[in-house]
């Protein structure tokens, strides 16, 4: 595999299924705890177009974007934290990075509204997560 020490790597970390753990992780508890560890290393994975590519066919920008959704079972304050918020964001923006197919997933699950939503449901945001909520939607 081509591209050094990284592309190699990332080649061995999806051949065994890191793509697929990383959703399913999201899903299964898109609004718990690891969300914001889950989401950096999505963040910090999805830096070539291999692994992006790999992410979108695995339903990650799906799980993603769910993860901005507020939780229905708590007040909007409590379930949408600015750290959860912010590295799903940041997720949300290395994902779509380049990526044409994952732009397209990311609109379909409905995260450009999942944004909108997220600012307007957030009194006074702060200005980090409105910066990074125009990150991932340019």
């Amino acid at each position: 595999e081509g591209g050094g020490p990284y592309a190699k790597v990332m080649g061995e970390l999806r051949r065994a299924g890191m793509c697929e753990a990383l959703c399913k992780a999201l899903v299964d508890s898109p609004h718990g705890k690891g969300v914001v560890a889950v989401s950096e290393a999505i963040r910090d994975c999805a830096l070539d177009d291999e692994t992006r590519g790999a992410m979108g066919k695995a339903g990650v920008c799906d799980a993603v974007v769910a993860c901005l959704q507020p939780d229905p079972s708590q007040p909007v304050a409590e379930s949408t934290g600015l750290k959860r918020q912010l590295a799903a964001l940041q997720a949300l923006r290395n994902l779509a990075f380049s990526h044409p197919p994952n732009r397209d997933c990311i609109g379909a699950a409905g995260g450009c509204e999942a944004v909108v939503l997220l600012l307007r449901s957030t009194p006074n945001p702060p200005s980090k997560l409105v910066a990074a909520a125009a990150q991932a939607v340019r």
